[in-house]
Formats: C-alpha cells, sequence, structure tokens
C-alpha cells in the first residue's frame, strides 16, 4: 500500500512540475531608474535639458519642467542651445535648421533667414549681443562664418573674416573679458583670430602657423585658451589668444580635459599617461599657465567625468561619483554636500551661468548658489528612465547587477524589493561569483569582475556583497585586455586576446597558461572551468573551441564553426553557443552536433552569460527571445512569455541568473525580467535516482526512505566530495533547508522533518556539474 501512495505522489508531484499553471517572465518589481538629464544651456534661473527624448525647460533652476519639444521634427538632435534676452535657439541637426522658440506660441520655429539652404551647420557661438554660425559647403569643403546682429531674425556672411579665404573651425567667446577666439586654417596654415567686439572686425593673432592642424581648444571662460593640434602638440594663450607659445613646460602626450582659473592658479584638468597607463591628472600654474606642477589629486579608476569648474575662489572637480571643492587654491579638498545619496555621476559636468552652478548628467539635476559648496536636486518632474544593468550574477542568495560603466554595482533584496549600491572600478566586462573563497568557512560568496579602466585590464573580486572591491592587477602583463571570467573558489580563469592568464590566490598573482594553438587575434570572450578533470575550455567568436591540456590549447571542435561567445560544460557534454548555432560537443565519444532555431539570427561578439542550466533545462538567450530544451538541445521550444518582444524589432538580452526561486534576464531597454525556477518542467522520477545534469557517477546515499523524524545524505562512499548546494525540497518545490557541500565540508549531512508534514519530498545537489536529485517519502 505504501508503494502505491509512494508512486501515485511521484507521478502527481512530476506531473505537477512538468505542466505548470500559465506563467511568463514578467519585470522586477521597482526597478531601478534615474533621472537622465542632457544639459544645453542654462542664464539665471532658466534652464534646458534634453531629458527621455524631449527637451525640457525650467525657469525657476529646476523646481518645476516644461515640455518644449513642440516643433522640432521626429528624431530630432538639438545641439549649441543658447539662452539670450528671452529666447532659445539650438541648431537641429537632422534637418540641419537654425531653430528659435517662440515663448508666445510655445512652439521651436526656423530662424535661417538669410542661410545658405544646403550644407552643414555647425557650432552656434554667443558673442556678447551677437551669434555667429560656422557653416560649411558640403559640396566645396567651404567653411565660412554667418553672423546675426538682430537676435536671430536674419543672417549675414562675416565678410570681415571670411575674405580671405578663412575656414573656421571653432570658435571660443571668452564672457569675463569680452574676447572671441576664432581657429581655424588659411592656405593650409593654422589662423587665429581675435574680436574684441561681437564680432564686428577681427585681428590675426601669433604663433600657431607653424604647428599642425589645431584639433580642439578649451578655455577658463577669463583669459586662458589651450589649442591642441592632432600631432599632440599643445600650445596655450595667457593673453584671450593674442598670442600662442608652445606649452612645453607639460609633460608629453598629455590630453586636456578641462581648464579653470581660481584665485591667483590655474588649474588643468587632462589625461596623463603615467605609468604606462593613461589616468586623468591634475596640474596647476601659478604664472598664467608658463608652468605647471602635477598636483596629488589624480582620479580613480572609475572615474569618466572631465569637469573642472571655477567660482568665485572654489575650484570644483568631479571625482568619485561626488564633487570636491576647493577654497585653498587646490592645496585642501572637501566632498561637497547634498550629493551624498545620488549614487553615480556618469557623464555629470559642472556648469557655471554667472549666477549659480548646475551639475547635470545621469544622475539629474542639481544647482548650487553658494560656489558648489552645497547642492539641492533641481530635477522637479524630469522623467525617470530605466538604469541599464547588464552583467547578472547570484551572490549570496541576492541578485547582482552591474553598470555597464563606472564599475557601479546593484544588489536586489527580493523579499523588500529594495536595491543597494556598491562599488568597483571601471566598465564591467564581465561578472562571475563563487561560493567557496580561498576554501575556507566563509559564509560569504566572492563576486569576481573583470573592468576596462582607461584602457588597461583590472580584476578586483569583493567579499561584502559588492559593496567594496579590492582590486589585483599582480603579473598581469602591460597592454593585456582579460575579456572573460571563470571562478570556482580560489581558482580564477581569465581569457584575455590570445590565451588565458590563471590564478590560484583569488587574484594576488597570476601565471600565463600554455596558449599554443590559440590563434593570438583571438579575443577569448568565453571560458568554462571543469574542476572535476581540473582545466578549462576556451573560445571567442573569430576562433574555434579549445581545451587545456598537458601545458597547451588543444582543439575540441570536429567542425570548422568559427567559436563561440558563450561556453558551458555539463556532465560529458560541453555546449558553444556563437548566437547562429548551438554547438553540443561530446566530450567522451568526440562527435559534436551542430543545433539550429529561427531563433539563433545574429553573431555574438561580445561576453555575455546567454547559456544557462536551470533543473535540467538549457536555457539561450537570443534575439527573439528565451528557448529552452529539456533533452541536451535536441528539441528546442520558445520560454518567452512576458518579455517584451516586438514583431519587427530584435531583443537583446546581454545576460542570464537564476537562485533557487527565479530566472532573470537582462533586457536592453526594458531592465530585468524574472520567471519563477518552478515554471521549468522537470522530467518525471520514480524510486530510482534522477539525475537532471550533472555526474551520474556520483554516489551519495539518502537514507531512510521512507522517512519519519530525519532524513540522512551520506557521501562516504564518494570518489571526490562535489562542491555546491544541498537542499530539502517539498512537493511545491521549495527549499526548505539548505547546506554547503565542499571538499572541506563533513561528508554526511542530516535534515530534521519533525514539523514537515508527511509527503513527497526530494534531495536536490548543485553543483558545479548540475543538479541531482533524489526523491523520498515522509510517512508520519
Amino acid at each position: 500500500m505504501k508503494q502505491l501512495i509512494y508512486l501515485t505522489a511521484t507521478w502527481l508531484f512530476s506531473f505537477l512540475i512538468a505542466f505548470p499553471v500559465a506563467a511568463q517572465w514578467t519585470p522586477l518589481p521597482n526597478q531601478p531608474t534615474r533621472k537622465v538629464a542632457k544639459y544645453k544651456d542654462s542664464r539665471y534661473n532658466w534652464i534646458v535639458v534634453e531629458n527621455a527624448d524631449r527637451v525640457m525647460f525650467s525657469a525657476n533652476a529646476g523646481q518645476s519642467w516644461q515640455d518644449i519639444s513642440e516643433g522640432l521634427p521626429e528624431g530630432f538632435q538639438l545641439e549649441n542651445v543658447i539662452i539670450r534676452e528671452a529666447h532659445i535657439f539650438g541648431v537641429e541637426q537632422t534637418s540641419n535648421t537654425v531653430f528659435r522658440f517662440d515663448f508666445i506660441n510655445n512652439k521651436w520655429l526656423p530662424s535661417d533667414d538669410g542661410l545658405p539652404e544646403s550644407g552643414f551647420y555647425g557650432s552656434l557661438t554667443e558673442l556678447g549681443s551677437n551669434m555667429v554660425l560656422i557653416y560649411q559647403n558640403t559640396t566645396s569643403g567651404v567653411s565660412s562664418m554667418y553672423i546675426s546682429k538682430d537676435n536671430g531674425q536674419s543672417w549675414h556672411p562675416m565678410e570681415s573674416i571670411s575674405q580671405d579665404g578663412f575656414k573656421p573651425r571653432s570658435i571660443d567667446y571668452l564672457e569675463e573679458s569680452g574676447v572671441a577666439v576664432a581657429i581655424g586654417t588659411l592656405k593650409d596654415a593654422n589662423v587665429v583670430y581675435t574680436s574684441d567686439n561681437d564680432g564686428e572686425s577681427w585681428v590675426q593673432a601669433e604663433g600657431l602657423e607653424n604647428a599642425c592642424e589645431v584639433g580642439y581648444t578649451i578655455s577658463d571662460g577669463k583669459d586662458l585658451v589651450l589649442a591642441m593640434t592632432n600631432c599632440g602638440q599643445l600650445y596655450l594663450s595667457p593673453h584671450a589668444g593674442l598670442n600662442w607659445v608652445l606649452a612645453d613646460k607639460l609633460p608629453d602626450n598629455i590630453r586636456p580635459k578641462a581648464v579653470a582659473t581660481a584665485g591667483i592658479s590655474t588649474f588643468l584638468l587632462a589625461d596623463y599617461p603615467e605609468d604606462e597607463v593613461s589616468r586623468t591628472s591634475l596640474f596647476r600654474s601659478k604664472d598664467g599657465g608658463e608652468n605647471w606642477e602635477k598636483t596629488k589629486i589624480t582620479l580613480s579608476l572609475s572615474d569618466e567625468s572631465s569637469s573642472l569648474v571655477s567660482s568665485g575662489n572654489n575650484l570644483l572637480l568631479i571625482r568619485n561619483n561626488t564633487v570636491l571643492t576647493s577654497v585653498s587654491g587646490g592645496k585642501s579638498w572637501s566632498y561637497a554636500e547634498g550629493l551624498e545619496e545620488v549614487g553615480f555621476l556618469r557623464n555629470a559636468r559642472i556648469y557655471d551661468n554667472g549666477f549659480r552652478l548646475f551639475l547635470s548628467g545621469d544622475g539629474g539635476v542639481f544647482t548650487s548658489s553658494d560656489d558648489g559648496l552645497t547642492w539641492e536636486p533641481a530635477d522637479g518632474d524630469l522623467e525617470e528612465t530605466l538604469i541599464k544593468l547588464d552583467q547578472l550574477a547570484i551572490m549570496d542568495g541576492k541578485l547582482t547587477a552591474s553598470f555597464p560603466f563606472a564599475g557601479n554595482l546593484l544588489m536586489y533584496d527580493s523579499e523588500n524589493e529594495t536595491w543597494t549600491s556598491g562599488r568597483g572600478y571601471g566598465k564591467v566586462r564581465q561578472l562571475t561569483s563563487s561560493n567557496s573563497f580561498f576554501n575556507s568557512a566563509n559564509t560569504n560568496a566572492v563576486i569576481y569582475s573583470v573592468n576596462a579602466v582607461f584602457g588597461k585590464t583590472t580584476f578586483q573580486y569583493s567579499v561584502d556583497g559588492g559593496e567594496t572591491f579590492s582590486v589585483k592587477n599582480s603579473n598581469i602583463p602591460t597592454g593585456r585586455t582579460f575579456y572573460s571570467i571563470a571562478a570556482f573558489g580560489n581558482r580564477v580563469f581569465c581569457g584575455y586576446n590570445g590565451g588565458v592568464m590563471r590564478s590560484t590566490d583569488a587574484g594576488n598573482t597570476w601565471i600565463t597558461l600554455g596558449n599554443y594553438g590559440i590563434p593570438t587575434y583571438a579575443a577569448i570572450t568565453a571560458l568554462a572551468h571543469d574542476p572535476a578533470n581540473r582545466t578549462i575550455y576556451a573560445s571567442g567568436p573569430y576562433t574555434g573551441v579549445f581545451k587545456f591540456v598537458k601545458d597547451q590549447f588543444m582543439p575540441v571542435q570536429i567542425s570548422e564553426a568559427t567559436g563561440a561567445s558563450d561556453l558551458m560544460k555539463k556532465g560529458s557534454h560541453l555546449f558553444a553557443f556563437d548566437g547562429l548555432h548551438l554547438i553540443r560537443i561530446d566530450l567522451t565519444a568526440k562527435e559534436e552536433t551542430v543545433i539550429e532555431h529561427p531563433y539563433m539570427i545574429q553573431k555574438f561578439h561580445s561576453t555575455a552569460d546567454r547559456l544557462l542550466f536551470v533543473r535540467g533545462n538549457l536555457l539561450i538567450a537570443t534575439p527573439k527571445g528565451v528557448i529552452r530544451s529539456g533533452n541536451m538541445g535536441d528539441v528546442l521550444v520558445d520560454f518567452s512569455e512576458g518579455l517584451p518582444l516586438l514583431a519587427d524589432e530584435l531583443l537583446t538580452i546581454t545576460s542570464l541568473a537564476n537562485d533557487s526561486k527565479y530566472l532573470y534576464a537582462a533586457v536592453e531597454g526594458h531592465g530585468i525580467y524574472r520567471r519563477k525556477v518552478n515554471d521549468l518542467p522537470v522530467k518525471p522520477f520514480g524510486i530510482s535516482d534522477h539525475i537532471v545534469s550533472g555526474d551520474p557517477q556520483l554516489k551519495v546515499k539518502l537514507y531512510p526512505n521512507p522517512a519519519t523524524d530525519f532524513v540522512q545524505v551520506d557521501f562516504a562512499e564518494a570518489d571526490q566530495m562535489p562542491v555546491g548546494e544541498l537542499q530539502l525540497v517539498n512537493s511545491l518545490g521549495q527549499v526548505i533547508a539548505s547546506e554547503k557541500v565542499s571538499p572541506d565540508a563533513r561528508q554526511q549531512f542530516r535534515f530534521a522533518l519533525d514539523n514537515q508534514s508527511k509527503g513527497l519530498y526530494q534531495i536536490r545537489l548543485i553543483s558545479q556539474d548540475g543538479i541531482t536529485l533524489k526523491p523520498f517519502l515522509k510517512v508520519k
């Protein structure tokens, strides 16, 4: 009778799991958002930004906002916006038109009377009471300047500077000194003109005639102008562009980003190659730019902003996702107040309109009326957009997601539906986690991250849930770029262009594995670790699949497939996915099967986790949705219900992950979606062991069965202890209890059943080889 009850319960349990009630992917609750505001211009308390593909205007320093997009063409690109005399002007680049916003009709109107109908409109600059537009004839390639003296009602060629054939490239207006500086070419030589009467007349300056072509200029808004040439030379003019000298007191190969003057000192923010790594440093001059010294301020690896502004005697610099201020000429620095909760200032810049400061970027809009010492939000009712999260990992049971920039991480608390932030350094290329760190009893998992920082790879790890990271770069050769990462405990492998490096001490030291057989041009974007056989598999989008054997990499692909961006090893099979094909390699029989599907339509080149193995199901992320297979890829079925799919558009799923309860998919432009793990079918199982995936030779005993007060799992006869997690699961698929399993752990595990109702249960082992299920029955 007990046997009959057991078989009936087993069948019912299997049926419920194999045929779940209607389920689908749903957006993760409380998705992280941000107010992205691209600064356009400000004057007094007026400010114009671009937010969520709209032009927004505020007349009260950001307390409230008005959509002023009407009149602009669909898909507009409004640049060179200036506010002047109660009007707003801008160059709309898709229609190549100068527009003026009409506050009476509340819409944009063309303001191009007198301008050529064809050609390209470049920069629009305010020169005191006038406006100047750089125009290029796309047929002849000749550029010239047009001036408006009546607030944009009409435009006229600037004859005083164009008659000699001068081709302007850029114009700077030094508002404090009232001088305009125009840089361009005349008869293939660099020429600089200056004007102190709002562009009415111009005087040719001296000093740049023999320099190679000027690429760009920056100024402090007062008297100092710097010109960077395309051959790496830096020239400066301390007298509003009237004369120029070579800045030979600054280091070679410097790339200036911003310049500002505070008190008697001038500061230059510049990219500067140091120790073969390009970092952003701050230089100071006390004699108007003739001599320079490097300050102690060096922007951290995560900084990407180039904002340096002076307001009064205060100097402001964006660093470490906050703002540093100095009222002592750069000798000492302190943090500005009011930005503590912003979290990130990606693409942020500080702007001084002469009356107040504005800070605008991916973190929103902020304003300061005390020279930047304190800040307050000024983003009012601007629209929020989803934060782009691409790399997913599970950390101590929590979903962890990375920004595709600046090294920031977010950890999701599914119970409270809240996010906490941590940070690494640089742009995250790939993220992974391991549940066994240094083979110790540390219950915290470790998150490993491969990041790009100013063109150099950094390897980082965190043991505090991603709140802080340690950078480990010992023995990583200069110029080597890591693309992928695989971790197992404190053993870490990283793929680079032409090979693989390994660390056995969590990244403290590295050695290069023999890279014979891998083409030197091949970027290794996919790794699969096989801890049982102590080897690693490697591949990339333009190479084959390789296995590390006896100090060298040997090819394991039989066909001439071009490699993969994703690898996954399960049991005796290796799966390689390149976006167009799923390649299943039987490592024992040395046979290969190439599997195609209508959803596989786009070759992938970048690193991502698009393969996932859960409950015996292989999940594959494609541009047309998620597909799954319960039989090693032989039959693929759609698993995309609920994903934001449109008929004529492709879907970019950048990462798949799962914990014990949910599957997660990072969908570009739509945020993170989740779906219950129990939505996945599991093949029916009976009294004998059911191997979903994993090592079928694993010798593990479960007793007593049927059970009453407890059930015991015994690994005493196992040839090798697996590494993973042992779970007690009820008939609803809920995890009642769990234990960590590793070679250093005990060999016997007991789960109490006193408080559990009678019925069918299972012991689930999740290890590096997959999932092993052992069912049992509780009878009392």
